[in-house]
């Protein structure tokens, strides 16, 4: 037995928000599963670390990819569950994430890539700004030309790689055997073709997580309030943010516990791009 995407019957049409919701909101006890939910936990608890062990850069190079990583096999557990109605093995998981890591970075580095241009040539013509006596006067006129129709394009194509990107690394995880480029056109033209059911689903993608991360986090500050007392602060954001260091002070277990939070608000991101991906392709 199988659980599919829900369909609809033939020559009739679907109000997005009204059909899509519930299968959504399903993202938020997606991310239940142990093998799901801990890596991220633990991805969470050891970004700070990360960040500190590794420097600035080379920090945020490392805790990316891992969070990549992450996505992938979030997205593919997802994915899997829905389509066969039971959790992959985790050699299945490691081979599709791991054959998919090339196309889940490149295809949206090639997507940022056509925004970043043309702001970058928007930027460019308004360096004759420098030109002495006129500069000014050819900064204004290239911005309110030729410079405008590249900040127009840049941030049009910035509305696609914002919305498309995470379909991109979704899709990629499914291991469908598509290639790059097929990912990367398929990602676009389910925005190009339904950009207001795109809106709409990362909306409700974005509450669903938003959501469950407020609820995490009441249940912990009220255990907290219950076992510990009101001696203890737990409402610190150093205790919360997963890249900021907590105080000395703080109990492990209460650090533990507080990363959860930031934990299902990620998961259910990662679970919800993959469900969005498999909505969009009916």
């Amino acid at each position: 037995m199988t659980c599919a995407a829900p369909g609809r019957p033939p020559g009739t049409r679907r109000a997005p928000l009204a059909a899509d919701a519930p299968f959504l909101a399903r993202s938020a006890t997606a991310v239940l599963r142990p093998r799901v939910l801990v890596p991220v936990w633990a991805w969470t608890l050891l970004a700070g670390d990360i960040l500190r062990w590794a420097g600035g850069l080379a920090g945020g190079i490392v805790l990316a990819s891992s969070g990549l990583l992450l996505w992938g096999l979030t997205a593919f557990h997802v994915r899997w569950e829905v389509r066969t109605g039971r959790a992959p093995s985790a050699g299945e998981i490691v081979r599709s994430v791991v054959h998919a890591v090339p196309d889940m970075l490149l295809a949206p580095l090639g997507t940022l890539s056509v925004p970043v241009l043309f702001f970058v040539l928007a930027a460019l013509g308004s360096l004759v700004g420098l030109i002495p006596v006129v500069g000014i006067a050819l900064a204004v006129l290239w911005l309110s030309t030729g410079g405008l129709v590249l900040i127009l394009l840049g941030a049009y194509w910035l509305f696609f790689a914002v919305t498309a990107v995470p379909l991109q690394v979704a899709a990629a995880a499914a291991g469908s055997g598509r290639t790059r480029m097929e990912i990367l056109a398929e990602s676009l033209g389910k925005v190009r073709r339904a950009p207001l059911r795109v809106i709409l689903g990362w909306i409700i993608v974005l509450v669903c997580a938003s959501g469950a991360a407020a609820l995490t986090a009441g249940g912990i500050i009220g255990v907290t309030h219950l076992i510990v007392g009101p001696g203890v602060r737990p409402g610190a954001p150093e205790v919360w943010v997963p890249w900021l260091a907590p105080s000395g002070d703080t109990p492990p277990g209460l650090l533990a516990a507080a990363r959860l939070a930031p934990a299902v608000l990620v998961a259910t991101f990662f679970a919800g791009s993959a469900r969005l991906d498999m909505l969009l392709e009916e």
